[in-house]
């Protein structure tokens, strides 16, 4: 198969398992997210894959050849790391054209290529500033075009937005997601943060505990969690527990907060049986209006905690069902005021309460 498989990696930190057998794929073209917490690898399988770090086992190949004892340097990746590491006693167009003239040699009519890039990213006039008249936004521009200008087989990206501000870094992202696409440069992007994951990755790979916890299109892992561990790291913390009821109408979850009719999608009836114990995981509310009041399942009935205004909108904090639980409203309610909401069906996940 074409692309980068990786098979099995293992390696063992402070000797304890830090990779447990992870396997991941990377398509032509194609940019994947890798997501985890501090500590959970991440960065270490990103150096394995580029050759700058030995697996304790496992195997990498690229476009179907083994290429796991090959020397970085003859991998031909590009490798982004956090701090950049440009030149400082050099140029813009001279950090960019580099790795041209390492590979190409001195002769070589490189110009062209530099003009391109930095027209491609937006660097045009600065290419005879030095990089410390850049700003941060401006260097990690630089650092992309310069990777990129060796026409990299796969590129690799460990956190490179983290230094700079939350403005800055949702217009980056757009910018790198469109290059990496114009160019067909398949990816690899590591990140902590899901909002960058969602705005940059074609698929994304959950890792903890040493392993891939679920992988997938964005939409497809925010909507669909397939574990409470994986439903928190993204951030879906409207937990409730619950016992299966099943009727003729359908599946309805019992929980302290109240009765919920469920759409399961694909899955199967027969996987959910009557007192089976189970997890709710509710994605979003609206206020419960007029015409809903005789709705009794899927709504909550509570007392407003908090409500404090956001860019999406009032992020408010309702005690329900003897637990705490946050939704994005359209209106500023006072703390201490009751408040109904309704939940949609499609707004609900299902897991099995205990996990295996």
């Amino acid at each position: 198969m074409s692309g980068l498989d990786v098979h099995g990696i293992h390696k063992m930190y402070e000797n304890k398992p830090l990779l447990a057998g992870i396997d991941l794929q990377v398509n032509p073209g194609e940019t994947i997210c890798l997501l985890g917490a501090s500590g959970s690898g991440k960065s270490t399988l990103l150096r394995i894959i580029a050759g700058l770090e030995r697996a304790d086992a496992g195997q990498i190949l690229l476009d179907g050849q083994d290429i796991t004892h090959v020397p970085a340097h003859q991998r031909h990746f590009g490798y982004m790391f956090q701090d950049y590491a440009l030149f400082p006693h050099l140029t813009v167009a001279d950090n960019i054209a580099f790795g041209l003239k390492i590979q190409r040699g001195e002769g070589m009519d490189i110009a062209p290529r530099v003009t391109k890039l930095l027209m491609q990213f937006n660097l045009v006039g600065f290419s005879s500033r030095t990089v410390q008249e850049l700003s941060g936004g401006e260097q990690q521009r630089v650092a992309l075009a310069r990777t990129l200008a060796v026409n990299p087989r796969l590129l690799l990206l460990d956190e490179p937005l983290a230094a700079l501000d939350r403005s800055l870094r949702k217009q980056l992202l757009g910018e790198i997601r469109s290059v990496l696409h114009q160019t067909g440069t398949p990816a690899i992007y590591v990140t902590h943060d899901q909002d960058e994951a969602y705005a940059v990755g074609d698929r994304l790979l959950l890792l903890s505990g040493g392993v891939i916890l679920q992988s997938g299109i964005p939409e497809e892992v925010y909507q669909h969690p397939e574990t409470k561990a994986v439903a928190t790291f993204f951030g879906l913390n409207n937990q409730l527990s619950g016992r299966m009821i099943n009727t003729d109408a359908g599946l309805r979850v019992r929980t302290a907060a109240g009765d919920f009719m469920i759409s399961v999608g694909s899955q199967k009836r027969e996987s959910w049986f009557e007192g089976m114990p189970v997890t709710l995981i509710l994605r979003q509310a609206r206020e419960l209006s007029s015409s809903d009041t005789k709705r009794s399942m899927n709504s909550l009935h509570g007392v407003v905690s908090d409500s404090r205004f956001s860019e999406d909108g009032y992020k408010t904090i309702i005690h329900v069902g003897g637990v705490f639980m946050t939704f994005m409203l359209d209106r500023h309610i006072l703390t201490g005021e009751a408040i109904s909401l309704i939940v949609d069906e499609m707004d609900i996940t299902i897991l099995p309460e205990v996990e295996v």
